[in-house]
């Protein structure tokens, strides 16, 4: 009888234990670190918030409700980032020294397991070598969610677009095609990728000869003014067309789905032969952007 009420209790406590189909969490710990605050945030538009966790003793527990595994950022005290797959039905065990973050580990699924292992391996490894390795991890393994979490920490989010960003997108896409943060991830970053550096410009949005240098600007922007008065001295010899398109905050959803304008003030640098070499540059690296295009040509 003792044996049977012992394995009940087992069953109790494992059913207790367990996580809820919808729910996803993370238990965590650090190693020299006894109280601090996290933030917990996603790109995907169906998470739609920050969340604040404490930290206890060096412990710390978070849940969220979610319908599908989506890729989660915990921002440090730092502003260094480490990134999670969290996935519906599953507990994550995350474990990393205060000392070490780029280090941290985080079990639980074969998605976290594989970013953990990737995180130890190229870690201290030069930006584009990690970049270079996210890409042939993708490439080899696009149906796993790490590579949708590798996808948006170096290339979603790098400071330049290039075709290589929009080729692996289009491999994630097709290799998710009922995950609806994937696919919204497509549909928001791809008229983004049709000027990427190294594309060909679409002709819908060339209005005169090539070369040229296309800068998209607020009138009442500072940072408007400075690209414009760069951009001025960069063309003025006139091998390198000026282009200016003024706007105002109620245009950006148009520029941004027409010309993959991500922020104002931006700008496009299109070679003779309609290939964009540079974008959003910044108003210091202008006339340096437009030299090394003029002595290509």
């Amino acid at each position: 009888m003792g044996g049977l009420g012992g394995a009940l209790c087992l069953l109790l406590l494992a059913a207790c234990e367990s996580t809820p189909a919808d729910q996803a969490r993370v238990k965590g710990h650090f190693d020299h670190l006894q109280q601090a605050q996290l933030f917990i945030y996603s790109d995907d538009a169906a998470y739609n918030r920050v969340d604040t966790v404490q930290i206890v003793g060096g412990d710390f527990s978070y849940s969220c409700t979610l319908q599908e595994p989506t890729v989660l950022t915990i921002v440090y005290p730092n502003f260094s980032e480490t990134m999670l797959v969290a996935e519906p039905g599953h507990t994550l065990k995350y474990k990393a020294d205060v000392s070490n973050l780029r280090h941290a580990s985080i079990s639980g699924t074969a998605a976290n397991d594989s970013l953990s292992a990737f995180r130890q391996r190229y870690a201290d490894k030069p930006l584009d070598r990690q970049q270079r390795a996210a890409e042939l991890y993708i490439r080899q393994h696009p149906e796993d969610m790490a590579s949708v979490a590798l996808f948006i920490k170096y290339f979603e989010r790098a400071e330049v677009h290039t075709t290589i960003t929009a080729q692996l997108l289009q491999t994630l896409a097709k290799a998710h095609p009922s995950h609806q943060g994937v696919q919204t991830l497509n549909q928001r970053l791809r008229p983004l990728l049709l000027t990427a550096v190294g594309a060909k410009v679409p002709a819908s949005i060339t209005h005169g000869s090539l070369p040229a240098l296309l800068i998209f600007t607020l009138s009442t922007q500072y940072q408007s003014n400075e690209l414009r008065r760069r951009a001025e001295e960069a063309t003025e010899d006139g091998r390198v067309r000026l282009e200016e398109i003024k706007a105002d905050n109620r245009d950006f959803d148009s520029l941004r789905l027409r010309y993959g304008v991500r922020y104002l003030p931006g700008s496009l640098l299109i070679d003779a032969k309609g290939r964009i070499t540079a974008r959003d540059i910044k108003p210091d690296k202008i006339g340096a952007a437009v030299e090394k295009m003029k002595d290509e040509k």
